[in-house]
């Protein structure tokens, strides 16, 4: 029997009428397979992430796949924004084991919870390297029924591999931070910045490092870095050319298309990120998208009475990747008079950007400049600023008429923190009075709502976790200071 109907995660209870018997992470999930001698199949998740979504439909929704899971397992899915320490130390094990990590994590443990096998998403039928979920599932049992101690072995083993002692405590030199600085110049994207190949994520405690770095001497390199990455992840897809915010990551190494959910977390840390630029580097556009930024955040991820949602999910349904987000060309015309037309596909339009699983949409990002733009329709630069506002608008106003992506309105103790803290900052160097409203008021109801008896809350019912402290404590010093 199905056991998520009551649980408070979104993503547990998207999961609730799917006919494999999930039960929630528990003691007495374990307890139940180690009296049918089961092995355990563990799938962690988000309700924001894609893949997740695609091997719900594809497997779990599966009549004859959800017969053979409640026969051969006792099934647990896991929230990994409820539960990131439990998530956290699976991942490891998967990665330690070649199975990769990232969601949806699929992995299968004894009934001591110790994994022997895991990766990442399985398809329904074997593709691209990757093997069938049912071939999966059955030849796990048939390892775990017939080579039970050598499962148990393994699992041992690969969390005694996962043990690490805390390195000694002690100051860190400027040696050290200048050799950590030229690694990371050392994975530096000089074509498209960022940091390595795709698919690229941006990274904002790197980008803060560098941004602090080029303010210490002459670190030309750091500025360069920090600079060219803002500058491609603000021209790209990846960041929300109509309604602001910035999506999870780029597929490609250019940040033209992104996977199109967006999270609390990564536009919390972007949002300091282009204030340190703007305030460094005095760079107006750096300014434009960090007011996009909280333009996004008050408007789809805030709670009235205080307090920021966790994430909006890329897409409406799992066949139709980013389709809130992306644009026909008969789509994005009839929005449009004839000159806003002729202006916005050329700032917003252009060769890259067509969707794999579905060439005819595009992903809006900045092609031309306006001084460029102005000079090919023969308009002033200002002229043009106002009919590309103008038409931004009335795409922004065509997209809201689309059904929207699911907000998981949940309130993590850790990320609004994160973004407490960024919303003073955003007050410190914009004098942004409304974000500094907001961000107290904010920081007054996570104050009453998360805490329980002197006990911190990461969420509803569960204990606080060390990032929960970490960031509450940064809100806190930001909102005396």
């Amino acid at each position: 029997m199905n056991k998520l109907a009551d649980e408070k995660s979104p993503y547990l209870k998207h999961a609730a009428n799917q006919k494999i018997n999930w039960l929630p992470w528990s003691e007495e999930a374990f307890e139940l397979a180690r009296r049918e001698d089961k092995p355990v199949f563990l799938s962690t998740g988000a309700v924001w992430c894609h893949w997740c979504h695609v091997m719900a439909q594809e497997s779990f929704e599966d009549d004859e796949t959800a017969r053979t899971m409640n026969e051969l397992f006792i099934n647990i899915k896991l929230d990994r924004d409820e539960r990131p320490d439990i998530d956290r130390r699976y991942q490891q094990a998967v990665s330690a084991m070649g199975g990769g990590s990232g969601w949806p994590l699929s992995v299968f443990l004894t009934p001591d919870k110790e994994p022997f096998y895991g990766g990442t998403y399985f398809p329904p039928q074997q593709t691209q390297g990757r093997p069938a979920f049912k071939n999966v599932l059955t030849s796990v049992s048939e390892y775990y029924k017939t080579k039970k101690e050598d499962a148990q072995a393994y699992g041992a083993r690969v969390w005694e591999a996962l043990r690490t002692e805390a390195p000694a405590a002690g100051a860190v030199s400027e040696s050290s931070i200048a050799e950590a600085e030229l690694s990371m110049l050392s994975l530096f994207d000089q074509e498209n910045g960022g940091f390595g190949a795709s698919p690229k994520f941006p990274m904002p405690g790197a980008l803060e490092f560098l941004i602090r770095r080029s303010t210490s001497g002459n670190d030309m390199a750091a500025g360069r870095a920090a600079r060219k990455t803002l500058d491609a992840m603000a021209r790209g897809g990846f960041y929300d050319q109509l309604g602001g915010g910035f999506h999870r990551y780029s597929t490609d190494a250019a940040w033209i298309i992104p996977h199109f959910e967006k999270m609390a977390d990564d536009n919390a840390g972007l949002l300091k990120n282009y204030l340190d630029g703007y305030a460094v580097f005095g760079d107006e556009r750096y300014r434009e998208i960090a007011e996009g930024i909280i333009a996004y955040v008050m408007q789809t991820l805030s709670d009235p009475g205080g307090g920021f949602y966790a994430s909006q999910d890329a897409d409406v349904t799992p066949d139709d990747e980013g389709g809130y987000f992306t644009w026909t060309a008969e789509e994005f015309k009839n929005a449009l008079t004839e000159e806003e037309y002729e202006a916005l596909s050329a700032h917003l339009i252009g060769s890259a950007g067509a969707m794999h699983h579905d060439p005819s949409k595009k992903v809006l990002r900045l092609s031309m400049t306006h001084e460029e733009i102005a000079q090919k329709i023969g308009k002033s630069v200002d002229e043009l600023g106002r009919i590309i506002l103008r038409g931004k608008d009335k795409l922004l106003a065509e997209r809201q008429k689309r059904q929207a992506p699911f907000i998981d309105r949940t309130l993590y103790t850790s990320l609004n923190g994160m973004m407490i803290a960024a919303f003073f900052h955003a007050f410190c160097v914009l004098g942004e009075d409304n974000a500094r409203k907001f961000g107290v008021k904010s920081l007054d109801r996570i104050m009453t709502d998360r805490r329980l008896a002197g006990r911190l809350l990461h969420t509803e019912e569960v204990p606080a976790l060390l990032d929960d402290y970490i960031h509450l404590i940064d809100a806190l010093i930001a909102g005396y200071e």
